[in-house]
């Protein structure tokens, strides 16, 4: 294997593309105990690779691809080390979903990969099964930007900014994962407390 990049990482797990005799292929290593897998051809030639794993759910570890067509996702290609195969579902979050994978990191909770993207021109969390089943468009938290999205103690949380020169970090959490999707505020510290007297400000790209 040779040109090994990065794609992601996850619960210890490293997702990387490397370059074969018979072309690209993913590969997932586990640091801890030096094996790795290499993945089977995907459906699809080219794609944005994330890798969801949570050991306190399951030993096995899922790759999704997404395909992309004029800036919109289509679908998505999903590798499972159970059943060492992939699948191809086609999108369920409508032809106005728009993913943004040049800042977005993800999170995998509950089975799901969660990813910051666009539907209908609006910040959305936006979810989907590690079966293609499921797809959920999160509303952001009111009152600001998204920034970025975590995971503690097996809640959803995300991160905004807002307030004057968006001087304002908010943090929220989704408390009520299955049944609604209302945030409740957790805690807000101000740029200054941050950073001092600088003028850094909070954003996409800092």
């Amino acid at each position: 294997m040779t040109n090994v990049a990065i794609s992601d990482c996850c619960n210890g797990h490293i997702l990387c593309r490397c370059l074969g005799v018979d072309g690209y292929r993913y590969v997932v290593y586990n640091p801890a105990t030096q094996k790795l897998k290499v993945l089977l051809a995907r459906i699809h030639s080219i794609g944005e690779a994330r890798l969801g794993f949570d050991l306190t759910a399951t030993s096995h570890f899922h790759v999704f691809e997404y395909m992309e067509e004029d800036g919109q996702c289509v679908g998505v290609d999903i590798y499972s080390s159970k059943t060492t195969a992939w699948i191809f579902k086609e999108s369920k979050w409508g032809q106005e979903a728009e993913l943004i994978f040049s800042y977005s990191a993800t999170v995998f909770l509950n089975s799901c990969l969660h990813y910051i993207g666009f539907y209908e021109g609006y910040h959305r969390i936006l979810a989907m099964d590690v079966e293609g089943k499921t797809w959920r468009k999160i509303p952001n938290r009111p009152h600001g930007f998204s920034c970025s999205i975590h995971q503690a103690q097996g809640h959803l949380f995300q991160c905004t900014v807002g307030g004057r020169n968006m001087s304002k970090l908010s943090i929220g959490i989704l408390e009520d994962y299955v049944t609604n999707n209302k945030w409740t505020l957790k805690h807000t510290i101000s740029r200054r407390k941050l950073f001092g007297k600088t003028k850094k400000q909070l954003g996409y790209f800092d």
